[in-house]
């Protein structure tokens, strides 16, 4: 999660299309990695799980989010990284049993 995302940017994968000027129109990578890739993960499960809360009249905040993703999802660290994985379905059903959503 996170690491070696396909990407664009800085053209070690494609073969670029070259225009009639000769200038590379399109590039992609396959190493963008970090917090920077992995933050698309988390925000995209957090838009659905508060989308979900909304959906049965309810709002979220940060904390409860955070504090639902962290009981639900799968925790890693070591001494050079922390991640958390979401899992989006358990997250919604520890909603609804908790919630009676």
């Amino acid at each position: 999660w996170g690491e070696r995302v396909m990407t664009t940017g800085y053209g070690d994968r494609f073969d670029p299309l070259v225009g009639q000027s000769g200038r590379k129109k399109q590039q992609y990578t396959a190493y963008f990695s970090g917090t920077s890739s992995a933050s698309a993960l988390i925000a995209g499960a957090s838009a659905s799980l508060q989308g979900f809360a909304k959906a049965n009249g309810g709002i979220l905040t940060a904390d409860q989010m955070l504090a639902i993703f962290r009981s639900t999802g799968t925790i890693t660290a070591d001494e050079a990284n922390f991640e958390l994985v979401p899992d989006l379905k358990a997250a919604i059903e520890q909603m609804i049993a908790t919630r009676g959503l």
